[in-house]
């Protein structure tokens, strides 16, 4: 068992591929070396060497850098398309203009944005939904297990501290116990009767007297542990330890608050869904001048700023992934125990002990030994030894007590108060065993290293690093995509139409919805009664609005082959307007229309 125990303490770091890979950003010529941050301190991780800090922070604001360019590349495109206006298109915020005459060559470019857009809406929603359940959830999973851990090793800390405690106590306590063991048995079997020195030499005597001779030699030895190689071990694990482990539980926190944007989560998926619809109702769907509105008002002013803070914190989930890769392959081994190396190494005032400790516990993964931890074992031997020795010679007063009487010419029971001294002795130093038993147990090897492999191996450089590989993963096509809908926002509405074929033509006139005004499209009285100076409005046909000219109806007439075949005619063709409030005719050889385009500024 202990064998396989220590086959696993020696467990190896084996780096996954989100740290080599951003372990491997450019670093522009700055330190990837976060050890060398290190050099000035004292001791306590609180001294940093500001030179070294600045050019180790230079060197990890690449994908920080990288989403800052991009986003003002994206500013400057953005910022150039509005100014040109109608030439930008859909890039200035202006829909599509589709051309449905006869003789115009359709165009396949509206169709091919709009379902650009809903595929982006949807790649958005369905990134959202993975940030939200497997992201954040496995964020969630790897702080908890880096925070069991350490408190973890705060029990068993706790533990040492207090077995150590204990057996620095009791060991003070069996002083006037041991003295007065002493003064019992130092003179021999026969003063302990009260009978004198005159047993003779017997046998029984000579052997009495030989093992309470060893029992006041171990209780020397055991006086002189209490007071030395406990305190030492007890100070470790109450204050180096516990101070690295507060120092592991800062940067953690601090960490956890910057990587954990769950907020981002539900506006992303809120807002990926409405532009969802809307690119749907945009290319096929019916038009509702309402939802328009508020996508073009409400949704796309919200969906910038969301897509502007998930850029912040990609950035910052960026460059932790950067720092725990450079902690996870630091030092000259390029491992998490490196790291500790180094900085163990360029720290001050760091104790032989401490380092010993280190060294055995977590760098060399129970290989080498620990001076302090081999003491315990020797004390809790020791205690053990004068166990059995108080038991053996508590046997040998039980059996001799009436031999031992006589030899030393004592009376009948002479000996009954220091046996009850002894058996009371016994006792204490079976609980002295049991308590010493616990010390050795709470400082093995095993147990606490295991601890640093959960912390170290486990969750700061394997599933912590998968963790925040999800949120970047997830979150860098928010951003992307953010950039180009928003870029190309103007296909998020329907198209206007001019100039619509035949057979749409005869559709909307057999459906008697709409009243016909020639090549220019269709009016629908009851939904936009038209006037002599309209804008455009939408129509119920998929995807699209008519853009309608002043509504006119041409009056048959024998001339009226001239205005199409016979440009030389005299004749003018006689041409009705339309006037819902008064019906009247005008000749007119010629038209004007001004349409207004809506746009998303």
């Amino acid at each position: 068992m202990d064998s396989m125990m220590r086959e696993l303490a020696r467990v190896v770091y084996d780096p996954i591929a989100p740290i080599n890979a951003f372990n491997a950003v450019p670093r522009f010529g700055h330190t990837s070396n976060i050890t060398s941050i290190f050099a000035a301190g004292d001791g306590d991780g609180e001294e940093l060497d500001s030179a070294a800090l600045l050019d180790y922070i230079q060197g990890t604001v690449f994908v920080g850098g990288f989403c800052l360019a991009s986003f003002i590349v994206w500013l400057l495109v953005l910022a150039i398309c509005k100014c040109l206006g109608d030439k930008a298109g859909i890039c200035a915020g202006r829909p599509f203009v589709e051309d449905k005459s006869q003789t115009a060559v359709p165009s396949r470019k509206p169709t091919i944005f709009k379902i650009l857009m809903m595929v982006s809406s949807a790649i958005i929603v369905f990134n959202g939904l993975l940030f939200m359940f497997k992201g954040a959830y496995s964020v969630d999973n790897a702080f908890q297990d880096i925070d069991d851990a350490t408190n973890t090793f705060m029990d068993v800390a706790g533990e040492i501290v207090k077995a150590a405690d204990d057996t620095i106590a009791f060991g003070s306590d069996t002083v006037p116990l041991k003295e007065d063991i002493v003064v019992l048995i130092d003179d021999g079997i026969c003063n302990m009767s009260g009978g004198g020195n005159g047993g003779g030499g017997s046998t029984i005597e000579a052997d009495f007297n030989a093992q309470a001779s060893a029992v006041v030699e171990k209780l020397n030895e055991l006086q002189n542990f209490s007071k030395g190689s406990l305190v030492d071990l007890r100070d470790i694990f109450s204050a180096d330890f516990d101070n690295l482990i507060n120092m592991i539980n800062k940067n953690i926190g601090t960490t956890e608050t910057w990587v954990r944007p769950v907020f981002v989560a539900g506006p992303v998926v809120a807002c990926g869904f409405i532009l969802l619809i809307g690119s749907y109702l945009a290319w096929n769907g019916p038009y509702i001048e309402m939802y328009f509105k508020i996508q073009t008002w409400v949704i796309l002013p919200l969906f910038s700023i969301l897509f502007i803070v998930v850029g912040i914190a990609i950035s910052a989930v960026g460059t932790v992934l950067v720092v725990n890769s450079d902690i996870c392959l630091g030092g000259d081994t390029r491992t998490p125990e490196g790291f500790i190396t180094a900085i163990l190494t360029s720290q001050q005032g760091i104790g032989e002990n401490t380092m010993e400790a280190m060294n055995y516990y977590v760098l060399k993964g129970c290989e080498s030994e620990f001076s302090l931890k081999n003491e315990v074992d020797d004390l809790l031997d020791n205690l053990r030894q004068v166990n059995d020795m108080l038991v053996d010679i508590n046997i040998s007063l039980d059996v001799d007590q009436e031999t031992i009487e006589n030899i030393c010419g004592s009376a009948e029971g002479s000996l009954d108060s220091a046996k009850g001294s002894l058996i009371e002795a016994e006792s204490k130093f079976k609980d002295f065993v049991s308590i010493a038993d616990n010390a050795s147990r709470a400082v093995e090897c095993e147990r606490i290293n295991s601890i640093f492999i959960d912390i170290f191996h486990d969750a700061l450089c394997t599933n912590g690093p998968y963790s925040l590989m999800w949120i970047f993963a997830t979150m860098m096509p928010v951003f992307g995509l953010g950039m180009l809908m928003i870029l190309c926002r103007g296909a998020l509405l329907p198209s206007d139409v001019i100039g619509e074929q035949e057979s749409q033509r005869s559709h909307r006139e057999d459906d008697g919805l709409y009243n016909y005004d020639g090549d220019q499209g269709f009016y629908n009285d009851e939904i936009h009664p038209p006037t002599n100076n309209d804008t455009p409005v939408r129509d119920l046909s998929r995807g699209s609005r008519s853009v309608p000219q002043e509504s006119f109806r041409v009056n048959p007439s024998p001339s009226q082959e001239s205005v199409h075949g016979n440009s030389g005619s005299k004749d003018e063709p006689s041409i009705q307007i339309i006037d819902h409030e008064e019906n009247h005719t005008e000749t007119s050889s010629q038209i004007t229309t001004s349409v207004n385009e809506p746009e998303i500024l």
